[in-house]
């Protein structure tokens, strides 16, 4: 008896929480991806920049962990721009365009966006 009533709390509270996580919980910025940050994310595929860079923690380590480095103070899109235009000591330069470092900026800011309490939970 006392099994079953533990698992019916624990079910009933699972079944709580998952609602609130899928309907209300994750409601923390626009979740309405922009056409130039939804090309921004193929170009992040196409180059694979998660073999270096992290977001949310997942990825490789040579590169930024990328999730909030719009956030960070002296890091706008300008010298993020500058930074994959021009390449850096281990980042390749791709020869990406205007409007792709454009896109690729619109998705890690999306990413930012998306992300307030990320470097509270680190």
């Amino acid at each position: 008896m006392q099994k079953t009533t533990i698992f019916l709390v624990l079910f009933i509270a699972f079944s709580f929480y998952s609602f609130w996580v899928y309907t209300d919980g994750t409601n923390t910025a626009s979740t309405t991806m922009s056409e130039k940050a939804i090309h921004g994310k193929v170009l992040y595929q196409k180059y694979n920049c998660t073999a270096c860079h992290q977001i949310y923690g997942l990825g490789g380590y040579l590169g930024a962990e990328l999730t909030d480095i719009l956030s960070k103070p002296g890091r706008n899109p300008e010298f993020l721009k500058a930074m994959i235009q021009s390449g850096a000591r281990q980042m390749p330069q791709y020869g990406l365009t205007d409007d792709e470092c454009d896109d690729l900026i619109a998705f890690i800011q999306y990413v930012n966006d998306c992300s307030p309490n990320y470097k509270k939970s680190r």
